[in-house]
């Protein structure tokens, strides 16, 4: 039996539910590859599909890649732990998990970021866990990015050790999430 890779199939009705309802998403590799050329390609594939054996694997994006909200681009370069915040405090759970993100505005408007409305992370025990405010991080999403313009910086999270944690990330109300799965083996 022919088998058929189900990232290209998932991505490929992922992109088009995402086009479908925003017209505007858009997801690229760590390479800063386009995902659309394979898109055509598993779009056509799953057409042709019968009842085919199909292996199913998981879909995510990790430290490296980027998601593309029609010209917002938010890549993930590292996850890294500290054990206290800039007041000497421990966290509340095992440690402060935190993220540095770049964000890219390649649109001809203004974009405002903000770390309490467009992150959210949830571990793998299915918790969602707190923003952690006062730990020491080098710049800040909480930026206006002039159109054309790219900022960094880092935010953090208060969370038990785990497996893994996914990073949803939403850059406005009227936009759906993008999800970073961060495994305990991407912690630097």
């Amino acid at each position: 039996m022919k088998k058929i890779d189900i990232k290209q199939v998932l991505l490929a009705a992922a992109a088009a539910s995402a086009l479908f309802v925003s017209g505007c998403v858009a997801v690229t590799d760590a390479g800063g590859q386009d995902t659309g050329a394979a898109q055509q390609e598993a779009t056509t594939a799953e057409e042709s599909m019968d009842a085919e054996e199909v292996d199913v694997a998981p879909s995510s994006y990790g430290v490296g890649d980027t998601i593309d909200f029609g010209g917002v681009q938010y890549t993930l370069n590292s996850v890294t732990t500290v054990l206290e915040d800039g007041i000497s405090s421990p966290p509340s759970e095992d440690v402060y998990l935190v993220l540095d993100l770049t964000i890219s505005n390649t649109t001809s408007e203004e974009f405002i970021s903000s770390s309490l409305l467009g992150f959210d992370i949830k571990g793998s025990d299915a918790y969602t866990y707190d923003l952690a405010i006062f730990v020491d991080t080098k710049g800040s999403l909480d930026v206006s990015i002039p159109a054309g313009d790219v900022a960094r910086g880092q935010i953090a999270f208060d969370v038990p050790l785990l497996d893994s944690y996914r990073l949803s990330v939403t850059p406005d109300f009227f936009s759906d999430s993008g999800v970073f799965e961060i495994l305990a083996s991407d912690i630097g």
